[in-house]
């Protein structure tokens, strides 16, 4: 036979167990002990979005009281939407949904009812009018007259009230339903337990609390879990029969190996958890949850809770690489997983004055970097600069057609030493070697010359006697 669906009681210092509590009381019909739990809840964790959709649920009787105002856990139901986490906005959306639904389906309820009222009240209406009539023709009707004007009254006052009484004897009864089913009690024994209630409007409530288990109603006797009913739903008979059975409570418990704690989670036998929050842990990456310590089995989420059961945290160990640029512009250290291989920075860094030239595992410059790198361990590496030699330009300056030189602008580091001038020819003319002015009346410096800035040096040629240009 069936088990109770009162939730059993968790402790009282986890989130968990004061929810649990509080439905438990608020199943039972226990308004100030569940308003207590549910109130210590928010007190306690009001970062925990469960504890004020809690309160909601409170205002609204476990979401079994369509008519509720709204203005009692707007702010509850404000604060949870703002702190609860993405992974379970679709959770709480969809359970308030199907709570707003219920809602508008009573209010059309009410306002059928509404308009019933209203079409039954013109019969009092009518009766108004008449009794009006009444008064503005007594100076003038007899005394048999008013008797008979008065009991006409009363005749329509009884009709009227008599439709009434029929109308909502009749919507009663069309709302109303019988149901009875069978469990057995603490002590073995088999109780039987027959009622009606009206739907929409009653909760019925399980028959007894048993530490441990749930009660549950079903509309099949193999009590298959499509066939679960909680009295929310319209029976197709007006009078029903419904099988029952302890349902075991499971607790799956989360063991976060040095992370951060996870609570653990009450759930029925044959039922499902859902994924908890990631715990974190400092120097490590969270890589889900494994069905046995040494992480060899990832379990899928939801998991099915077949027997009390605990899951391990898989951790990876983080390896952080930092980069000392010295001077120079800044490297962002980059975290990867221990063992995984770290690419070459996207981007050199740049330093005044300097030219980079590689990065290096030691102060002392003496071991390169080979990348990708693999990262072991947590690791510094340092960049390495070149001082920057200034550039200065020699410039050669020559008529068209002599030859001797690609080009006329050679680039040479300053404080270098030039060895030699080029030699130039050109037809017709004998090189009489470089100048520095333009008149070729200040010879170019001696050999071997320190170049210390830009130079301009002007070519000399002789005209050779009798012989033509380019002939």
């Amino acid at each position: 036979m069936a088990k109770n669906t009162t939730p059993n009681d968790a402790p009282a210092e986890s989130l968990e167990g004061l929810l649990a509590r509080a439905e438990n009381r608020l199943f039972l019909k226990q308004t100030k002990e569940a308003e207590a739990a549910y109130l210590a809840a928010v007190q306690k964790y009001p970062d925990d979005w469960r504890a004020w959709f809690g309160m909601v649920k409170f205002h609204t009787e476990n979401f079994t009281d369509y008519l509720a105002d709204e203005a009692l856990y707007a702010e509850e139901l404000a604060r949870a939407r703002e702190k609860v986490p993405e992974s379970d906005r679709a959770r709480l959306e969809s359970e308030y949904r199907h709570y707003v639904q219920k809602r508008q389906e009573a209010a059309e309820r009410e306002k059928k009812k509404e308009e019933e009222r209203y079409r039954t009240g013109g019969a009092e209406r009518f009766k108004n009018e008449i009794e009006g009539e009444q008064r503005k023709s007594d100076a003038k009707i007899k005394k048999i007259g008013i008797i008979a004007g008065a009991a006409l009254a009363v005749v329509i006052v009884v009709v009227v009230i008599a439709v009434l009484v029929s109308q909502n004897a009749a919507k009663d009864s069309a709302d109303t339903y019988s149901f009875t089913y069978r469990y057995t009690d603490a002590s073995g024994a088999t109780v039987t337990v027959k009622g009606k209630f009206k739907y929409g409007i009653d909760k019925i409530n399980a028959p007894e609390e048993r530490a441990g288990f749930v009660f549950a109603w079903y509309l099949s006797s193999d009590c298959n879990p499509g066939s679960r009913y909680n009295f929310d739903k319209r029976p197709s008979e007006k009078a029903f029969e419904l099988w029952t059975k302890w349902i075991l409570l499971r607790t799956v418990t989360f063991d976060s190996l040095e992370g951060s704690p996870v609570e653990p989670v009450t759930a029925e036998e044959g039922g499902a958890v859902l994924k908890p929050a990631d715990p974190t842990r400092t120097g490590f990456r969270f890589d889900g949850w494994c069905a046995d310590a040494a992480c060899t089995t990832k379990a899928e989420f939801p998991v099915a809770v077949a027997s009390n059961l605990t899951l391990y945290a898989k951790w990876v160990q983080q390896i952080t690489a930092t980069f000392d640029t010295g001077e120079g512009s800044a490297v962002p250290p980059v975290t990867l997983d221990k063992g995984a291989s770290m690419a070459k920075p996207a981007t050199d860094p740049t330093c005044p004055g300097h030219d980079f030239d590689g990065w290096f595992k030691d102060v002392g410059f003496a071991t390169p970097v080979q990348f990708p790198y693999v990262l072991e361990e947590n690791v510094t590496l340092h960049a390495k600069w070149k001082p920057r030699v200034p550039i200065v330009t020699v410039t050669y300056i020559y008529p068209e057609g002599a030859k001797g030189i690609a080009e006329r602008a050679q680039y040479v580091e300053r404080d270098s030493e030039i060895e030699a001038w080029p030699e130039m020819t050109f037809s017709g003319h004998t090189f009489a070697g470089w100048f520095l002015d333009e008149e070729c009346e200040i010879p170019a410096p001696t050999l071997p010359h320190l170049v210390t800035g830009d130079l301009e040096l002007y070519a000399k040629f002789d005209i050779i006697p009798g012989v033509l240009p380019n002939g």
